[in-house]
């Protein structure tokens, strides 16, 4: 599994464009869409954003934009996944998001808020000044509370749409099924059985949808659920292992290692409890 992508603290306003093949990082990403309109593939998920929608969603989770409208304008900006775990958001709002659901609201008082915010966070959320760092994290922070309130009152949504073809389709079908099993020991002779097709026929289609290999998929959504273990319990990695669907804890190791750059410990260490606003 090649090593996960890592942000840290960073916010930039960009136009979107389709045609990246899916990436993970380890970050909590938030958005809002300026202009435009543009669909993501979360996972197995689908989902419309439009001008003015707001989403939050864990960036551990593959991820790409699959079609967008031309001049699309987006923001968005990450931020450490100990930092998100460390606030007091309502724990119903934290599982759903460690659960990998995208969480995306329309309200016309939250976007301009989110549109406002954006345009200070863009210069100064890499600031030299520890102050505005640390301003900038309480209003992240203040923010994303909002999205969670919101949330609760039932204003966000998680809509998915159909792929737009047979093969699309059974591909949609694969991920979903790796979603459901991943914590298992599941080779791909048994997901072409499950889904009727043949081995070598799976992977190459997968792959091709995807942007990455069916292994390379169930590792990631492996990973995902380890780090979040490691971060939200004080389970003991073997037992961490076995719930996240590794053969082996050698495995385990040499594949996080490889995914974060430090062994489970260290991880779990450096990162859980991680103080306000620390990088």
């Amino acid at each position: 599994m090649p090593k996960a992508l890592q942000f840290g603290w960073e916010s930039r306003r960009v136009i979107a464009r389709k045609g990246q093949l899916m990436h993970r990082h380890t970050e909590i990403e938030l958005s809002a869409l300026e202009t435009g309109a543009m669909t993501y593939q979360y996972g197995t998920q689908q989902i419309r954003l439009r001008a003015g929608d707001v989403a939050l969603f864990w960036a551990a989770i593959p991820h790409h934009i699959i079609e967008v409208e031309p001049g699309t304008i987006l923001h968005w900006l990450t931020l450490p996944f100990g930092a998100f775990l460390s606030w007091r958001l309502p724990q119903t709002f934290v599982e759903t998001i460690t659960a990998g659901k995208l969480i995306a609201i329309q309200d016309a008082a939250l976007s301009l808020r989110a549109l406002a915010h954006f345009g200070a966070w863009h210069s100064e959320v890499g600031a030299v000044s520890p102050d505005t760092r640390r301003l900038v994290r309480l209003e992240v922070e203040a923010f994303i509370t909002r999205i969670a309130l919101r949330s609760a009152a039932g204003g966000a949504r998680a809509s998915t749409s159909a792929p737009a073809d047979v093969e699309a389709d059974a591909m949609a079908r694969v991920a979903q099924l790796i979603a459901r099993r991943y914590t298992q020991l599941l080779t791909i002779d048994q997901i072409a059985e499950v889904v009727g097709l043949h081995p070598n026929y799976l992977m190459t289609r997968f792959r091709r949808h995807y942007g990455m290999s069916l292994l390379a998929y169930m590792t990631a959504l492996r990973l995902a659920h380890a780090q979040r273990l490691l971060l939200l319990t004080d389970m003991p990695i073997p037992e961490i292992v076995t719930a996240s669907g590794f053969g082996s804890t050698s495995q385990f190791y040499a594949t996080f290692k490889r995914a974060f750059g430090l062994p489970p410990q260290r991880y779990r260490a450096t990162n859980q409890g991680i103080a306000e606003g620390e990088d």
